[in-house]
């Protein structure tokens, strides 16, 4: 799409023809429906278009590492990842992503290291914004990297929210199954120690 648009420009098409040119790619449409670039106008969503690259990966490929910097900002275009810790030796799955959904945004923005691994659950396809190109749009496009940056810091914020509210989901299940095995009598207990009622 890039390479298209790159081409388009040079030989004279106007700007409101090459952006509806990007807008009628699949990429762009996935773009527009992802969360952090929902928000953005044709005009800022074209230009983030500009410097997407399109990655293939294979099942198990791990795409960001827990505790290393990732490349850059991913977005799924076809396939699914999971995202997953790993806790004294065992995996820890968090989430599973899908076509639309996004990560590696913090690492690659606050240059931070990843808190989770993604990896790849089939054969994946990925639209993928390098950490330089980032930087590149956030210091040639001031008002757009601010946009970007508003955007994320709300993402960052529902993820917040949801993560404090599962400590308390769980506190609850927990307590709920420990009022239902205290209520069994002790013949029930014996047969059924692991409490799997």
């Amino acid at each position: 799409v890039a390479a298209a648009a790159a081409g388009a420009s040079m030989a004279g098409v106007d700007a409101g023809t090459l952006s509806q040119s990007i807008a009628g790619s699949d990429a762009f449409a996935v773009l527009s429906r992802t969360q952090v670039f929902a928000p953005l106008n044709l005009q800022e969503l074209s230009a983030v278009n500009m410097y997407i690259k399109h990655r293939s990966c294979r099942r198990g490929e791990v795409l960001v590492e827990s505790g290393k910097r990732s490349d850059g900002l991913f977005v799924i275009f076809r396939g699914s990842a999971e995202v997953y810790q790993t806790r004294d030796g065992a995996k820890v799955a968090l989430t599973t992503l899908n076509p639309g959904e996004h990560f590696g945004e913090i690492s690659a923005l606050f240059d931070r290291e990843a808190t989770a691994t993604v990896a790849a659950t089939d054969d994946l396809e990925i639209l993928f914004v390098s950490r330089a190109d980032l930087e590149t749009i956030l210091v040639t496009n001031p008002q757009l990297g601010l946009r970007l940056y508003g955007v994320i810091a709300k993402v960052l914020a529902d993820r917040l929210a949801k993560a404090l509210k599962k400590p308390l989901v769980w506190a609850l299940s927990q307590e709920r199954a420990v009022k239902q095995q205290a209520s069994l009598t002790r013949e029930e207990r014996i047969a059924n120690p692991k409490g799997a009622y």
